[in-house]
């Protein structure tokens, strides 16, 4: 019996090591992910201070034959945690012609060629939510391998993915947005066209 009972604990022993080992193991694959992942995915600090909750999204398609898109997006916003004066947003391809403010007054903005940061007429607390109108123009983008914006002589859609891009987050090149996987947004899409096509 009392042989027994040793075997059995000394069984007991190697399992619990054999588990921790696997436990180490696991914690050090998880790390290199994660370190790896950092570096491809860098983490987007705009949703720390800044909320998106919703996009009224505006596209023309009158003057489809140019497959140019014209566009003017509504973006409702809120500081999180402390006042904001600017609001950073994503848009590839199409560019940013005005940013007119609740009130209709002219906003500044500044842009690159992956997004653009609009300064608003005065600082906005963290209790408060506000929007801006932001009208832009353009031709949209695709992914050299899979994903964006397509247009052909038949029809138009979007895919909000890219296959090539870090992240993969495509939906800007088709509107303005914080094009990122942390904030969440909804979304109201008002499309115009000429009799001939169809939604």
């Amino acid at each position: 019996m009392r042989k027994n009972i040793k075997q059995e604990i000394s069984t007991l022993v190697q399992n619990h090591l054999s588990m921790k080992r696997l436990l180490l193991l696991s914690i050090s694959v998880l790390s290199v992910v994660l370190a790896a992942a950092q570096g491809n995915f860098p983490y987007d600090k705009r949703s720390d201070t800044v909320h998106i909750y919703h996009y009224d999204i505006h596209l023309d398609f009158t003057n489809y034959s140019s497959f140019k898109l014209f566009g003017k997006t509504r973006v409702y916003f809120s500081p999180i945690s402390q006042s904001i004066n600017s609001v950073t947003l994503d848009l590839l391809g199409p560019d940013v012609d005005s940013v007119k403010s609740k009130s209709g007054q002219s906003l500044n903005f500044s842009a690159d060629d992956k997004s653009f940061t609009v300064t608003l007429s005065s600082a906005l607390a963290s209790t408060d939510s506000s929007y801006f109108d932001v009208y832009y123009h353009g031709t949209p983008v695709t992914d050299s391998q899979f994903g964006g914006f397509y247009y052909n002589s038949s029809y138009a859609y979007n895919v909000g993915v890219s296959l090539s891009a870090i992240p993969h987050n495509y939906g800007k090149t088709w509107f303005p947005c914080q094009d990122n996987f942390v904030n969440r947004s909804t979304y109201d899409l008002y499309i115009t066209t000429t009799n001939k096509e169809d939604i």
